[in-house]
């Protein structure tokens, strides 16, 4: 117990000290750009420069939770980053842009733009981050962006591809809901029917899909993985049917209910 109590002692006491120290000074500056969505912050813009990566990639994040497009720039600088979490904090930080019209101020194009320098990098973690902010930004591009995607040779990027592709679809109805959105092109619907044969992520990202966007195509893709061991990929099937499924296939759907 005496140990424990030591512990959480020294603990305080370091606690103490930061909040004396200039860092904690300088976080709080930040912390009160972001409350404020001061985005031309003088804090920030230190922070931004600073030689420290910890400040730089607090800087990154504050950017993107302000989503104000003055600080844009700022972001395109943070994303050549060399220090990868920097890089990955201010590539998470454009995609916040991407939620409302009134954050990215019609520089939709030049966001989208930036991101998809990423998303060739030869970090996979980096080309899966670049791949979810497009999924916030890209909206109607979205199905052209991601397409190639589909064909990475990581899993994970494809299945973060499959997933995008729905994000993009739904942005796009909630920035744009009188325009409608295009039908996936045949050649990527081919392409999630075969990624369903693979793992069972990539079964589940390609069944949500259907699962939220009613399309016909998507019901013969569900049906064979009605009886699937994982009981996600079950109920995505059966989602997918309910919302592209036609009367054709109740006779193979009532014996299941038995």
């Amino acid at each position: 117990m005496t140990k424990i109590l030591n512990i959480y002692f020294k603990y305080f006491i370091l606690v103490a000290l930061l909040l004396e120290s200039n860092f904690a000074q300088a976080l709080d500056a930040i912390a009160e750009a972001e409350d404020n969505r001061d985005v031309l912050s003088l804090a920030l813009k230190s922070a931004a420069n600073s030689k420290n990566y910890l400040d730089r990639e607090r800087a990154a994040r504050a950017y993107g939770r302000i989503s104000k497009a003055a600080g844009l720039e700022m972001l395109y600088t943070l994303q050549k980053d060399q220090n990868l979490k920097v890089k990955a904090a201010a590539i998470f930080g454009l995609g916040q842009f991407g939620w409302k019209n009134k954050f990215t101020e019609g520089h939709d194009d030049e966001i989208v733009e930036h991101l998809k320098t990423d998303l060739s990098h030869k970090k996979e973690s980096i080309r899966i981050l670049a791949t979810e902010a497009l999924g916030k930004v890209a909206m109607f591009d979205g199905p052209d962006i991601f397409r190639t995607l589909l064909w990475d040779k990581k899993d994970k990027v494809k299945e973060t591809a499959l997933y995008a592709l729905f994000r993009a679809r739904y942005v796009a109805r909630l920035r744009a809901p009188s325009e409608v959105y295009p039908d996936l092109a045949g050649d990527i619907v081919k392409q999630m029917a075969d990624l369903a044969l693979g793992k069972t992520e990539l079964k589940r990202a390609v069944l949500y899909y259907f699962a939220r966007i009613k399309d016909a195509r998507g019901a013969s893709i569900a049906l064979d993985f009605l009886t699937h061991k994982d009981p996600i990929v079950r109920l995505y099937a059966a989602q997918a049917l309910g919302k592209s499924g036609t009367s054709l296939m109740a006779p193979k759907l009532v014996p299941l209910l038995g």
